[in-house]
């Protein structure tokens, strides 16, 4: 999924004005004023942010600050750099759901784009876990799969997935991702709040499909666990057969 970006970038209707930036960590501050410029629509999808100079100026900040609020706002995906063309506001594909709110929105594209890189790095993890698990981690798995009801059974069991690979680099990965999707709220955006608790089945699936060394198994049961998830942040019920 690319991200349709203009060659020129949108022209300002109005200038911007940011504020001196407060005591706490300055590029906090610098993240936090730039996503009020993006709910109050002053940026909005595809509109090129003001030169680096311009905006330490106005916030009284270094650049090297600046530089880091902007990575941050990178990592979530909100701002998009073009080597040798300044940096964007994201412009959203028009297949994904509008929440109303710009940042909300941004946030719901970094989180399907994460969906989708995590179907191709995990599809490997399982079928890994399926050869190299131990027998305790297989009933590690199992126990795991049973929780499932709050975020942080659902890191541990995808973790665990990762640990059971005996790679520590794809447990860093996995880390990483599911810390980028915490921050951006990922269960939030579900439509339907109460939907988070029917995935914690096919958690079970999955942990069975290891056990049982099944890895082509696994692997489909991973990606439609994922595809679930991606439906419960489109609205449609995971659980509901017509769904289908």
């Amino acid at each position: 999924m690319e991200d349709q970006v203009p060659s020129e970038g949108k022209a300002l209707e109005q200038p911007m004005h940011f504020r001196a930036a407060r005591s706490r960590r300055l590029y906090e501050d610098v993240v936090q004023q730039i996503i009020e410029l993006i709910d109050s629509q002053q940026l909005q999808p595809g509109t090129r942010l003001p030169p680096e100079r311009e905006i330490a100026k106005q916030i009284s900040v270094s650049r090297n600050v600046l530089r880091e609020a902007f990575r941050v706002l990178e990592e979530r995906g909100i701002i998009i750099s073009r080597q040798g063309g300044g940096r964007f506001v994201r412009a959203v594909d028009a297949k994904i759901r509008s929440t109303g709110d710009s940042v909300s929105t941004l946030e719901v594209a970094t989180i399907v784009d994460a969906l989708e890189a995590r179907t191709l790095l995990e599809g490997q993890i399982v079928a890994l876990a399926c050869q190299r698990r131990t027998a305790e981690e297989g009933q590690r798995l199992r126990e795991l799969a049973e929780r499932g009801a709050t975020w942080q059974d659902n890191v541990d069991f995808h973790v665990a997935l990762a640990n059971a690979t005996h790679n520590f680099l794809l447990v860093r990965m996995v880390r990483e991702q599911l810390d980028l999707l915490h921050e951006l709220h990922q269960r939030d955006h579900y439509a339907i709040p109460e939907q988070g608790g029917y995935l914690h089945g096919d958690h079970v699936a999955i942990a069975d499909a290891i056990v049982a060394r099944d890895a082509p198994l696994a692997q489909q049961l991973l990606r439609e666990h994922l595809g679930h998830t991606q439906e419960s942040l489109e609205g449609i019920d995971p659980s509901d057969p017509s769904a289908a």
